[in-house]
């Protein structure tokens, strides 16, 4: 069960299943993918199985010891890690789901759900899937070889911030809220879409210093040198220099861009009619002078220190952030004095592709930057300059995401004299948390644990031996569950069929079916493209490996790769022993797939075997 205690499932389907005594003596999971832990007045705190002692400890080992002392015959095993990637080479590996014989999803996000269900259909196992949102919740089974996956269909983007006016949300907050959203998307920009498109820039044009440097001499126009410009002038070389940036930071936000608000619009202009500018729901700003000895201002500057320290690799321990060593450095910070920006800082709209385009100048100085470094011996001609993004997440209290946006925000408020927030509320707008219902949860365990029963019955049919007897008359056996109770509405459906397609050749494949290859450290390539057209009786025309091209006839130099060793252009893992590979087939005429002729074949990876 990944995701123990995410939302209640946790409490709401262990509780079931140990008065079922389901499977009680076969070894059941549960793992805390997040590594969550029971918070004070949270969602979890009011769960089934947690109690106010358990506050501050791991919600997985919690419940299962909850679970234990309730049925002592049942054999549970909590795991306080997450799964993903990073686990899947250990514990969390194929093996591991292969041994499992159903997996139940408890979990509160939609990439860590699709990741699941990726292991699930990559393994063959049946997954129960469940969630709520308030007062809506739903029940998906996805069963082997029979069903769609979780990942087959999509849920519309949604994203907090396109219910505030642009303009409300940069200039006019009126609401708490819109301080929260503000921060939010200050730290997406300054910490993940930045030093991302730093590291593109670089790519694109580089990747080494010199090769950019040649770029930039030999183009009149390139997207994104300004962005590249502006990071690179304000990288800083020690801590010293972060703390002096994240100071620079405190000034722009909270005092200059107060006191260019009111240049442009101050505190008695008057439009036309002779009406106030700033009536409700405006509020005039108000410019934030930097205190050192300020709690909320030092809060500011100790989580900007640590993430900017984290993107520009720069060390930062906890000495540095030790507020005695904070005010000692920030007095000695240069701090630029305001410069009214007239006309150019009239309220736009939301900002487009076409401004962030370059300008010569800029252009100029960045040439300039990079053949002093190298002049300098800062950098070589062949060293790469990298930003290291930050992905958002709001359950890691060491990462300083929350400390930022908590801190952004609350001084925004003060700008702007609007009620400040709690850490706890600040986190649960920012992380898109939905207080949690007991009767949803209790609803959509309770329809969840019976399909489980469904599930439990056909596992003699989910395998290869045994799929033949997965019939349209098994699938009517399932009910997908949609619901929202404040209506109340509740919907049935039979899960949908996966999708079969028809591939050249006469070929015909669900997502369920694999292909693998075993190859051995000797396997040239040629030895693959032939042992493909043994097993599947079609022809390889090109193979990827993520983007990386492994093998594309029409370039340079790629047929003399058929005789070599395959795995001199594959990157190995170490401590997994095959490759998921993109593979293209040749076709003609005469092989035409569900597409028609000319259109495009989405063929199966292949699981290549190295070892």
């Amino acid at each position: 069960m990944p995701g123990g205690g995410a939302m209640g499932h946790f409490c709401s389907i262990t509780r079931k299943l140990r008065l079922k005594q389901a499977r009680s003596s076969a070894p059941w999971h549960s793992a805390d993918v997040n590594r969550f832990q029971i918070e004070f007045n949270s969602n979890l705190n009011r769960q089934f199985l947690f109690r106010p002692e358990h506050i501050t400890k791991s919600k997985s080992e919690v419940g299962a010891d909850r679970i234990r002392h309730i049925n002592p015959d049942i054999n549970i095993k909590p795991y306080m890690m997450r799964v993903s990637p990073a686990t899947q080479k250990a514990p969390f590996t194929d093996e591991f789901f292969r041994k499992q014989d159903i997996v139940i999803n408890a979990l509160d996000n939609v990439e860590a759900r699709k990741y699941v269900d990726q292991r699930c259909v990559t393994t063959c196992k049946p997954l129960l899937d469940s969630g709520t949102l308030s007062t809506k919740g739903h029940v998906q089974v996805v069963v082997p070889y029979l069903t769609e996956s979780y990942g087959s269909q999509r849920d519309p983007v949604e994203n907090a911030s396109d219910s505030i006016p642009f303009c409300t949300l940069k200039q006019f907050p009126a609401l708490m809220e819109h301080c929260i959203e503000w921060a939010r998307e200050k730290f997406q920009s300054s910490f993940s879409q930045k030093p991302d498109s730093f590291n593109n820039f670089w790519q694109l044009n580089g990747p080494s210093a010199g090769q950019l440097l040649q770029t930039l001499q030999g183009r009149n126009h390139m997207d994104g040198i300004p962005l590249v410009h502006k990071l690179i002038s304000a990288w800083p070389k020690n801590f010293t220099e972060v703390v002096f940036l994240a100071r620079s930071k405190f000034e722009k936000y909270f005092n200059h861009k107060a006191q260019q608000l009111l240049t442009m619009f101050p505190e008695d202009h008057m439009l036309e009619g002779g009406v106030k500018f700033w009536t409700s729901p405006k509020r005039a700003p108000t410019a934030l002078i930097f205190d050192r000895d300020n709690k909320l201002h030092l809060a500011f500057l100790r989580a900007a220190c640590h993430l900017y320290g984290n993107i520009y690799g720069i060390p930062v321990t906890k000495a540095d952030l030790a507020e005695e060593n904070l005010r000692n450095l920030v007095l000695t910070a240069p701090v630029a004095p305001f410069m009214s920006k007239g006309e150019e800082a009239v309220i736009k709209e939301a900002p487009t592709a076409a401004a962030v385009s370059h300008t010569g100048n800029e252009a100029k100085q960045l040439v300039h930057y990079l053949q002093s470094s190298m002049a300098r011996g800062d950098c070589a001609t062949g060293d790469t300059m990298t930003m290291h993004p930050e992905s958002f997440e709001k359950d890691d209290d060491s990462n300083a995401h929350i400390d930022y946006i908590y801190a952004a925000a609350n001084l925004r408020a003060a700008m702007y004299k609007i009620d400040q927030a709690s850490r706890l509320h600040v986190k649960r707008i920012a992380g898109r948390i939905v207080p949690a219902i007991a009767t949803t949860t209790a609803c959509v365990t309770g329809l969840a644990c019976l399909e489980l029963v469904k599930l439990a019955q056909d596992l003699d049919k989910m395998t290869l031996d045994g799929k033949h007897l997965l019939t349209e008359r098994v699938l009517g056996r399932y009910k997908n569950t949609f619901l929202n109770l404040a209506l109340p509405v509740i919907y049935f459906s039979e899960p949908g069929a996966a999708a079969r397609t028809n591939l050249p050749g006469g070929i015909s494949v669900t997502l369920w079916d694999q292909w693998t290859i075993t190859g051995n450290p000797a396997f040239t390539m040629q030895n693959f493209i032939d042992a493909v057209k043994a097993k599947y009786n079609v022809t390889v025309s090109s193979i990827l490996l993520g983007s990386k091209m492994v093998y594309m006839p029409f370039m340079p130099g790629h047929g003399k790769r058929l005789g070599q060793t395959f795995s001199t252009y594959l990157d190995l893992p170490d401590s997994e022993d095959y490759l998921d590979l993109s593979v293209d087939m040749e076709t003609d005429s005469n092989m035409d797939g569900d597409g028609g002729d000319g259109d495009m074949v989405l063929w199966p990876p292949i699981r290549y075997y190295f070892r």
